[in-house]
């Protein structure tokens, strides 16, 4: 196996062409600014950033191009696609099969249901879908857990402090995430759904009032991806990382409340290295293997309950039962870092 470097970005994020503020230059420059190694763009319904060529490398930021498949009975963030029919009231269980037909990968956008806030109902089908023509889902949306809680009666407070009310992936997720796992690879990804917002007049660079800025959400909830070095050639690139974020061979992590940097979770045995995404053998131990960039509280968990956990920088843990394997990390009793599944057949 190739060596694997580390790269950290952002999903789903809406800009001008659909419902955002943010134009693409002023995406690339907070990207850059926030330390960014890619960005992937999925405005409502259209493509039409990539049709005017902006998926590709600008200042050392890969910019992907992908779409939010915006239906009234479940939304998608699909990559991979050239163009998007409209789908507009379609079942997931319809339009899913037609875009992996098509050549593209879809994640199952925001799937959690509200139990905070009253801001608007959200149609989802995650998991009561016939179809398994995904590849995974936001196991995270960071606007989602804003949303829920701030409005209608934080809102004053949500917009002068948005971190005071996150409190991480909805624990029915992240359960159902991992009984979808115990029949199939599935991966699990960070996302921003990012709107930025400006008053009084959105068009203008200089506002009185920006709601969730690009500047403040590309340093909250990003997607750290371990594949081989890139090229430099941007379609190969991007083709990597959309790979790399089917397969799973990534963490979800809050960088907001400490770099995650250098994080990582394998399976060892004998030499031989499982990282996330992958299968392993039930045969023999297996030690799994945690490592954080800084103490925190670690938990291993397999099928969704706590094998082991620790407060400490790593943990180590031997096991050789079947299961889906992942860990958590949580620091000053705030989420941090999620890991993707390794499957123990």
């Amino acid at each position: 196996m190739a060596e694997l470097r580390e790269y950290k970005g952002v999903l789903h994020v809406h800009t001008a062409y659909s419902d955002s503020s943010g134009r693409m230059p002023y995406v690339v420059r907070c990207a850059k600014a926030a330390g960014l190694d890619y960005v992937v763009v999925s405005d409502h319904n259209t493509l039409q950033a990539r049709r005017e060529g902006w998926e590709g490398w600008h200042d050392g930021v890969l910019l992907v191009i992908g779409v939010e498949v915006t239906s009234s009975r479940g939304h998608a963030l699909v990559l991979g696609l050239d163009r998007c029919p409209r789908w507009r009231h379609a079942h997931p269980d319809e339009y899913l099969p037609e875009v992996e037909r098509m050549g593209g990968t879809a994640f199952i956008s925001h799937p959690e249901r509200s139990e905070r806030g009253k801001l608007y109902r959200r149609p989802q089908a995650w998991p009561d879908l016939r179809t398994d023509s995904y590849a995974g889902i936001e196991i995270w949306s960071y606007m989602h857990d804003w949303v829920d809680w701030a409005y209608p009666w934080h809102l004053i407070a949500a917009l002068r402090d948005p971190d005071a009310g996150i409190i991480g992936p909805h624990p029915e997720v992240l359960r159902k995430w991992d009984r979808v796992a115990l029949r199939r690879r599935i991966s699990g990804v960070g996302a921003l759904d990012a709107h930025e917002l400006r008053f009084p007049v959105p068009c203008l660079k200089w506002s009185l009032l920006k709601v969730l800025p690009l500047e403040y959400l590309f340093g909250t909830v990003r997607t750290h991806v371990l594949l081989p070095e890139w090229s430099g050639d941007a379609a190969a690139d991007a083709a990597a990382l959309r790979d790399a974020l089917a397969a799973g061979t990534c963490f979800t992590a809050y960088d907001f409340v400490g770099d995650s940097t250098g994080a990582r979770f394998e399976a060892r045995r004998a030499g031989q290295i499982a990282v996330m995404g992958d299968e392993a053998a039930a045969r023999g131990d297996l030690e799994f293997a945690v490592k954080v960039p800084q103490e925190a509280e670690i938990a291993l968990l397999r099928n969704s309950e706590v094998v082991a956990n620790a407060k400490a920088r790593e943990l180590r843990h031997r096991d050789a039962r079947p299961g889906v394997y992942r860990a958590e990390a949580h620091l000053g009793n705030r989420p941090w870092i999620f890991t993707n599944h390794t499957y123990v057949r």
